[in-house]
């Protein structure tokens, strides 16, 4: 059998018959040549990770917790202990806590635990919505040592039974509403159950009131100091083939949050910094509240649904200077229409981060518009711990690019034998191993760990190319080619064709097998109001993909969906679409999007 490599190089024509080449050389003029980040060139010759460790005292002391880098730093004058450390923004009144008032929450929290038994290495999980206790929950398990883990809401129960064995949590901090659906797994390990407010479930044998147990407690402690490699917390990710796999990030990871911080979302003692990104991702973990602490910026969160409304009062209202998002909710803004966005003030709002997808030409071009700022695409790996490519705001923007590799990191397109390839040729994105953020390893599995390296690089599984200047961009994933005569296709470059058909909205391709045991695509599909019946439209489809790439292309089905199923940064659910195709359940992603399938 030839090797997936082997398909790469006779994919490569292909990729450049279906490709927009245009794409490549359109350029955005650079929005802020006064970034943090003034040359993109200067830095990476002069970037180092031993250098940067310069600026965390703890770190160089050999001895370290990221609170006492972050919360804790900022406490020691009178000014910055007062100022806004996080901003809970509702539909009312916000809510506002100082530095200082994190400390001392988080401390109370801390002894809390000690309290009860839990102390270094032991898991605690977390589901609870956007609040205070969220985010005191998170200081004061890396104040003890305790590794906490956000559950992912679009996990059924099946699901949730794998993670919840494999990371033996003893502890869970999730809300009276969502303690039922918990107390169904079959997990016996639960030694505790803390709940916000004061009010009991009732479903659990040690249910904690945290409303009740935390003002029992003194507002300082003493953080226990690691070694910087020692876990901090875990992301569980799903896999398309396996179970859920626990992410494990440590203490180090400071510093790449810390640096894409500065040059990224560039972020500034006085910036007010609003990531939507759910907590239960990386993303969400680490820019969410950890980045703009290590920089003294504000961390604001939005405790109430995403909106178009929503979006552009809390950018107004709460002065937000920076805001890191998603495609998926950018589109959601479009598709409200022009006339919402036109009543707002955006003047304050200096740089948008957008990680996920890559962005279309024509969403950008509209936030632009709109909010007077267009949306930087980035680049980000749970098992890498940090925004690792990205535009630079002190950089030109190549439109449908993912950017170019943060400086300190050493990127590039391998072959199976680890050789780079040259420009504009297809292959897998990897990375030199290694750097401070990246994973410690996957929870209990090593040879799941071991699997990300080959010959010093760290694999990522994305197909991409890289063009004269540095620019990557993103073509799928490596396992997602399948062989038509004597080339390779995935999802991607079909994908690609179908988004022209002139009925077509939104699109997501699959790999299946067919009645025959063959390996077939499946099209799923929105389409935009008034368009033929579904019969006449999947043939014309169909059609248009062979006429314009290849009459063997295997493509037998198209459905019909109100909209696509989406995690909350955009990415479209494979595992949810393969669920619906198999009849298997999808589990609970209704928490992530309201798509449903159209009967």
């Amino acid at each position: 059998m030839r090797s997936i490599w082997n398909k790469l190089y006779d994919f490569y024509d292909l990729v450049n018959e279906t490709a927009d080449l245009d794409m490549i050389r359109a350029r955005i003029k650079a929005q802020n040549p006064s970034a943090n980040l003034r040359s993109y060139y200067e830095t990476c010759r002069n970037f180092s990770w031993s250098k940067l460790e310069e600026h965390f005292e703890s770190i160089r002391s050999g001895q370290t917790n990221i609170v006492s880098e972050s919360v804790d730093k900022w406490i020691k004058d009178e000014d910055s202990a007062n100022k806004p450390g996080l901003i809970l923004a509702g539909a009312g009144e916000d809510d506002t806590f100082s530095y200082l008032n994190l400390k001392e929450c988080s401390c109370q929290m801390a002894n809390l635990l000690v309290s009860k038994g839990l102390t270094q290495g032991d898991r605690l999980f977390i589901s609870v919505p956007v609040c205070l206790e969220l985010y005191v929950m998170m200081l004061a398990c890396a104040r003890v040592g305790v590794i906490f883990s956000f559950i992912d809401q679009g996990l059924g129960i099946d699901a949730l039974e794998c993670v919840f064995k494999d990371a033996r949590p003893k502890a869970l901090l999730t809300d009276h509403d969502r303690a039922s659906f918990f107390s169904q797994l079959d997990y016996d390990g639960m030694e505790m159950v803390f709940i916000p407010g004061n009010r009991s479930p009732h479903v659990f044998r040690n249910e904690i009131m945290l409303g009740v147990e935390l003002c029992r407690h003194e507002p300082e402690f003493e953080n226990r100091l690691f070694d910087a490699e020692t876990p901090l917390f875990m992301v569980y990710v799903s896999g398309s083939t396996s179970a859920p796999k626990g992410v494990v990030h440590s203490h180090k990871m400071m510093l790449g949050a810390y640096a894409t911080a500065k040059y990224v979302l560039d972020l500034n003692y006085d910036s007010i910094l609003w990531s939507d990104a759910d907590p239960s991702t990386m993303v969400g973990v680490i820019y969410s509240c950890f980045a703009p602490w290590l920089c003294g910026s504000s961390a604001l969160c939005l405790s109430i649904p995403f909106s178009a409304s929503a979006c552009y009062l809390t950018i107004e209202r709460r002065r937000v200077s920076v805001w890191l998002t998603n495609p998926r909710n950018l589109e959601r803004l479009k598709k409200e229409g022009d006339d919402l966005a036109a009543g707002y003030d955006f003047s304050n709002l200096s740089h948008i981060v957008s990680a996920g997808k890559n962005l279309t030409p024509e969403l950008f071009y509209w936030v632009r518009d709109k909010l007077k700022v267009g949306p930087h695409d980035c680049w980000s790996m749970t098992e890498a711990g940090m925004i690792c490519i990205a535009n630079y705001p002190c950089e030109q923007i190549k439109l449908g690019s993912m950017g170019k590799p943060f400086p300190g990191l050493q990127a590039a397109v391998i072959d199976e034998t680890g050789e780079e390839l040259p420009i504009i040729t297809l292959g897998e994105l990897a990375f030199r191993a290694e750097w401070p953020s990246m994973m410690v390893g996957i929870w209990g599995n090593k040879e799941r760990t071991d699997s990300y390296y080959r010959n010093g690089w760290f694999l990522t599984g994305d197909l991409v190319l890289k063009d004269e200047d540095g620019y990557y961009y993103h073509h799928g994933r490596l396992d997602d080619l399948l062989r038509i005569g004597c080339k390779y296709v995935g999802p991607y470059l079909i994908e690609n064709v179908i988004r022209k058909h002139s009925s077509v909205r939104e699109v997501a391709v699959i790999l299946k097998k067919n009645v025959s045991k063959e390996s077939v695509f499946k099209a799923y599909v929105t389409v935009g109001n008034g368009q033929s019946d579904p019969g006449t439209l999947s043939t014309s489809i169909i059609d248009f993909v062979k006429n314009s790439m290849n009459e063997d292309i295997p493509l037998e089905e198209i459905e019909f969906v109100d909209d696509l199923p989406k995690s909350l940064s955009g990415n479209v659910l494979r595992r949810v679409l393969t669920a619906w195709d198999l009849g298997l359940p999808s589990g609970n992603y209704s928490v992530l999007s309201d798509c449903k399938r159209e009967v």
